[in-house]
């Protein structure tokens, strides 16, 4: 029987509506990056909680970080203004940030947290 995780369904329900917003309606094109970005982060959790594929870790508070992002710009451009780059690119600080801080910054080891089993009986 198949089974899809929440998050599998979501991406799919997401594609979906991408098609549909390319096909019928006339939207900014920052909305269609919104959804692909929403898209995408939901396969993303489904691939790393659910299929275990770990190759992906870095990638996760990436796309988390982007997501605000684009749904600002994305209520800008479609109700009050269009997209003005050189003040709507310094919300793309924190996503660029953040990837500094993957690249430069790993995660701290967790080794002295642990215990081994001979230091407990002690």
């Amino acid at each position: 029987m198949l089974v899809l995780p929440v998050p599998l369904v979501t991406a799919l329900v997401l594609g979906f509506l991408i098609l549909r917003v390319l096909t019928v309606e006339a939207r900014p094109p920052v909305v269609i990056v919104f959804l692909s970005a929403c898209a995408m982060q939901s396969l993303i959790v489904a691939l790393l909680q659910y299929y275990g594929l770990s190759l992906l870790h870095p990638v996760q508070p990436v796309t988390a970080t982007l997501i605000p992002v684009l749904a600002w710009l994305t209520f800008q451009t479609a109700f009050l203004r269009p997209i003005k780059p050189a003040r709507d690119s310094l919300h793309l600080l924190v996503p660029g940030f953040t990837i500094f801080c993957i690249l430069f910054a790993p995660p701290p080891s967790t080794s002295f947290c642990r215990r081994s089993s001979s230091s407990m009986a002690a």
